[in-house]
């Protein structure tokens, strides 16, 4: 990950790309700026055992000593146990989704994560399998069973990093399938008329 000496005249200095890119500063060790390619800024931290990445503020609604003082505080905490699903879904985004997908692929990805954004105060290890069955509940009684499968999928995906990146000891929905099991639809070929 580039890193780069922060200062206010750097960070407006910077350009978006095609990825969202982090720069993080050389003075102090995970902090930086997240720059998403519509050019949104965001100071950010990566701190703690499990290298968990915390948003401080976008760049224009606070100043970068603000956000240096926000992050050093941060890193004065010693309680690493209490990863909110909020921050580990942003964890997930910016050092699993968004670097190993084609960037169509992330945008749906952080989509399907939206229907869980009524757990993102919530400490993660908090959670039980009955927190993440009642939202893809809701979408099948809403009739979007296909939605349904996706969001599960995506939120199943990002327990399952949580627990690598030792966020969580086990997967609270490691032993579920899908909340519609796909059907094969019949195809007709028809001799071609000439």
């Amino acid at each position: 990950m580039p890193r780069l000496r922060l200062t206010e005249i750097s960070v407006r200095a910077l350009r978006p790309g095609a990825a969202q890119q982090t720069y993080f500063d050389e003075i102090l060790k995970g902090f930086g700026v997240r720059l998403s390619p519509g050019g949104t800024k965001t100071y950010v931290l990566m701190h703690g055992k499990a290298r968990r990445l915390s948003t401080i503020g976008r760049v224009e609604a606070i100043g970068l000593k603000e956000a240096r003082d926000k992050a050093r505080l941060l890193l004065t905490k010693k309680d690493d146990s209490t990863v909110t699903f909020g921050e580990a879904r942003e964890t997930f985004l910016a050092m699993h989704v968004r670097p190993n997908n084609r960037p169509s692929t992330a945008v749906s990805t952080e989509l399907r994560l939206k229907h869980f954004h009524g757990l993102d105060d919530r400490s993660l290890a908090s959670l039980k399998t009955g927190d993440f069955t009642a939202i893809t509940d809701a979408l099948l009684t809403a009739g979007k069973p296909s939605e349904a499968n996706h969001a599960f999928v995506a939120v199943k995906t990002m327990l399952r990093f949580c627990v690598g990146r030792g966020y969580l000891d086990r997967d609270p929905l490691g032993a579920l399938k899908k909340p519609v099991e796909a059907r094969s639809r019949d195809r007709w070929l028809t001799r071609a008329r000439r």
